[in-house]
């Protein structure tokens, strides 16, 4: 191959080129890609192409010489994509992972041909018919892409670890043919990506808030991304698609610590939580794709264009041209908060991909709603709702230069990072936060509201709170059931545990309860003793003489 390379597509003879150009026939066009396609597969399982260096470098060479040299027709360029399974106007559905060297080749069959068409249109000869057009074999790209995102978001396996997955050199790869277009193609995909936002918050609540929102997060990632960049792309956009996809790959082998792994945005937040959860020894197949979490937009808050919103953008979404619905579209923005949120109630173990891709989903969404303007509608129902409580944030927060989002952000951290830095997946720190929060709560309603009846099944209900091992922390919350000392308080916790002894009395000791009978001594001595005291006798007078 490397001679082929050398002596024959880059000869300097016309009559060898010729020759080599007319030679290549579909069989070997064949042999080439589905040898990209398994060199593609194995570096991305061993998250490394040293021990393949020599002909990752001669195959980046050979297939870019195949292409720029014009040794392929059309038609077998069309075949050669299509193989790859990259093909704009094939019939096959679009795969999410898509290995850096397939890209290459994409990028550059698309490339050339955008050359030959400038060349053609200044040469004054009519270009390619528009239908197989380079640009229309973008927005064929874009289409497929998104068609297959929104079947994959609408129909996710349960087992996340092999769903197929955007990576990030695919996601740039979009990006940069996306940059190519024209205004009106762009605003074009970015419709549709709204439209499909909204089909998808249509899925029954029941059911997103169960299925794990990995996909989700990759379709709310572009959409993000289109609203911060949708005229102008990053600078760094194209320095990263001409190394991950070309110079990482045609460098020699003694170069390539020079280079380094793939250039892109981290998310580092999320990206190093699921790192170090893996197993060490086994990464499994969830953590051979380097990086699982990403960001498109350049994450570094000094960076002044991050913040910055397009308005182009923000025309075609408030515009009535395309007849898009914003309301609609920020409410389901809004709804899709939730996805994934009841998850733990469906699969008996979360790993430690479904606890991360739950954590960035809603980091990306929470970040793209602080960026979108609400909506008329979403302004209207603020303004005719009472948000007593949602002020609390000016007292702790109040030097903040955004007390809201640093309040929000606290709560958001309290639960997500720790939720997703645990190995394996554990909701405890959690639900101890959200019981304390409860707690506190119930504590303010019983001081603002003396004389509400519902007070006492509240005190009721968060008296066994203090005498549980595993809510002992809360015990300082407990003040308004009174004085520990107070006779009152004295009952109140005799009553409580007399009625669990007779709970346990009654309706455990039959033959199929397997609890042992010291438990039922214990309880039976606990009420003879108990009986001494003033304040259980009162307790044992109003457990069993009080008609429910």
């Amino acid at each position: 191959m490397n001679f082929f390379n050398v002596y024959l597509l880059a000869s300097r003879n016309a009559n060898i080129r010729t020759i080599s150009r007319s030679s290549i026939t579909q069989d070997h066009v064949t042999m080439i890609a589905q040898l990209t396609k398994d060199l593609d597969k194995e570096c991305a399982r061993l998250d490394s192409d040293k021990g393949y260096a020599s002909i990752s470098v001669v195959l980046a060479r050979f297939n870019h010489n195949l292409v720029a040299t014009n040794c392929l027709s059309t038609q077998l360029q069309d075949y050669y994509l299509t193989v790859l399974r990259v093909s704009p106007f094939g019939a096959d559905a679009w795969s999410l992972t898509v290995y850096p060297r397939s890209l290459a080749v994409l990028v550059s069959v698309i490339l050339h041909r955008q050359q030959q068409e400038r060349s053609q249109k200044s040469g004054g000869i009519s270009p390619r018919a528009p239908a197989n057009s380079a640009d229309s074999a973008v927005i064929n790209v874009w289409n497929k892409f998104l068609k297959r995102l929104q079947f994959a978001i609408e129909n996710t396996e349960t087992a996340t670890e092999i769903l197929d997955d955007v990576n990030v050199e695919h996601m740039q790869v979009l990006l940069f043919l996306f940059h190519g277009l024209s205004l009106s193609q762009k605003k074009q995909i970015l419709v549709k990506i709204c439209q499909i936002i909204q089909e998808v918050a249509q899925i029954e609540r029941s059911v997103i808030e169960k299925t794990i929102p990995l996909a989700l997060s990759r379709l709310v990632l572009v959409f993000e991304y289109l609203l911060h960049y949708f005229y102008d792309p990053p600078s760094q956009l194209m320095e990263q698609v001409q190394h991950n996809l070309f110079t990482s790959q045609t460098v020699p082998s003694d170069k390539t610590s020079q280079y380094g792994p793939s250039k892109y945005f981290p998310c580092r937040e999320v990206e190093e939580n699921f790192r170090r959860a893996l197993p060490a020894l086994d990464p499994q197949e969830a953590g051979s794709m380097r990086p699982r979490f990403y960001n498109l937009c350049p994450p570094d808050p000094s960076m002044q264009e991050t913040s910055r919103v397009d308005g182009l953008a923000v025309n075609v979404l408030l515009g009535k041209e395309y007849k898009l619905d914003y309301s609609q579209l920020y409410s389901s923005c809004v709804g899709l908060l939730m996805a994934g949120s009841q998850c733990d109630k469906t699969k008996e173990k979360l790993s430690s991909l479904d606890a991360s891709a739950m954590h960035y989903h809603f980091l990306l969404l929470w970040r793209l709603l602080s960026c979108l303007p609400p909506s008329a509608d979403y302004i209207r129902m603020l303004s005719t709702t009472d948000l007593g409580m949602g002020r609390a944030y000016r007292n702790a927060f109040a030097s903040d230069p955004l007390p809201s989002e640093s309040y929000i952000d606290a709560i958001h951290s309290a639960h997500m990072v720790t939720l997703s830095g645990q190995s394996p997946f554990c909701i405890n720190a959690s639900l101890r936060h959200v019981l304390q929060s409860l707690v506190r709560f119930g504590s303010d309603l019983i001081v603002w509201c003396p004389g509400v009846t519902s007070n006492s099944e509240l005190m009721r209900v968060m008296l066994p709170l203090i005498y549980d091992v595993t809510t002992e922390y809360l015990g300082d919350m407990a003040k308004f059931l009174g004085p520990i000392d107070d006779p009152r308080f004295e009952e109140k916790s005799y009553r409580y545990a007399i009625q669990a002894c007779d709970q346990i009395i009654v309706e455990f000791s039959d033959e199929e309860s397997a609890l042992d009978e010291k438990i039922f001594y214990e309880c039976i001595k606990f009420m003879e003793t108990s009986l001494e005291k003033p304040a259980a006798r009162k307790a044992f007078k109003a457990v069993y003489t009080e008609t429910a």
